[in-house]
């Protein structure tokens, strides 16, 4: 019980955030420990290329995995397996261009998942994101309030 109503407060924490549109929930498993999942979730989840992105509905798999590259946790491509919410977008790094509109549908929602499983341990870790809009940046641009 307690862990249901942690996991409620985090969603409630980021879907009050001011003016956003989605709230995304980035799971890495298949790290090799961890500390690593959780380099590569954050990685994700506070990359700006990815949360414009999803502000405009664009299923841009490319920026994932070059966002979970920034974390710098030896990632091989070639191993990696993309899931938007459970429809394939990467199976041991091919593109699964079939699922192309069900990637489309999914990030047109308000809540979705991406699961990125790296093939490369048991190491695992999800964290809570959300979009990049104008009206996001708009109200956080200044806080000045006089001359």
């Amino acid at each position: 019980a307690l862990k249901r109503v942690c996991r409620y407060l985090a969603e409630k924490v980021v879907s009050d955030g001011e003016r956003i549109t989605k709230v995304v929930e980035v799971k890495v498993e298949g790290a090799r420990d961890d500390a690593t999942a959780e380099r590569v979730a954050r990685s994700i989840g506070n990359s700006l290329l990815v949360k414009t992105s999803w502000y405009g509905s664009d299923p841009n798999w490319g920026r994932l995995v070059n966002a979970a590259g920034y974390a710098k946790a030896g990632l091989e491509f070639d191993k990696i397996d993309l899931f938007y919410d459970d429809f394939a977008a990467l199976r041991q790094g091919e593109p699964q261009s079939r699922n192309r509109e069900k990637w489309r549908q999914t990030v047109e929602r308000d809540h979705f998942s991406i699961r990125m499983n790296l093939n490369q341990g048991e190491g695992a870790c999800q964290v809570l994101s959300s979009d990049l809009t104008e009206g996001y940046v708009d109200f956080n641009k200044s806080e000045a309030t006089g001359p």
